[in-house]
């Protein structure tokens, strides 16, 4: 397998792998059109992937896949800091906070502060 989507398809598509990690089928859809798990999944994925018997499923080939879109310059932000950092490269916003704050960091802690 060499990729998100792949290990995807290998539980049998978007719903049975919503239903392995007990996430919906929605954002098992979403995790296999973005081409992205998040990390935070990795530990279930391996292992529902062995209790059914999927082979080469392994935190090592997750985090190779991830280095190869990484490596290819592709955007897979991973948790909230890099989510942040991806958003502030795409921007061009120079908002400021009273923290000093700028650009789409700034507009994510207001959005944060009022949710």
């Amino acid at each position: 397998m060499h990729s998100f989507s792949e290990i995807i398809d290998a539980f049998g598509g978007p719903g049975p792998f919503g239903e392995a990690l007990a996430i919906p089928a929605s954002h098992a859809r979403t995790m296999k059109a973005r081409g992205s798990i998040p990390p935070v999944y990795w530990p279930e994925v391996v292992e529902q992937a062995a209790r059914r018997c999927i082979p080469g499923v392994s935190l090592e080939l997750l985090a190779q896949i991830l280095a190869g879109h990484r490596g290819r310059g592709d955007s897979v932000p991973v948790g909230t800091a890099e989510l942040r950092q991806s958003v502030s490269k795409a921007t061009s916003s120079h908002v400021e906070d009273s923290d000093g704050e700028q650009g789409a960091a700034a507009s994510l802690k207001r959005r944060d502060a009022q949710t």
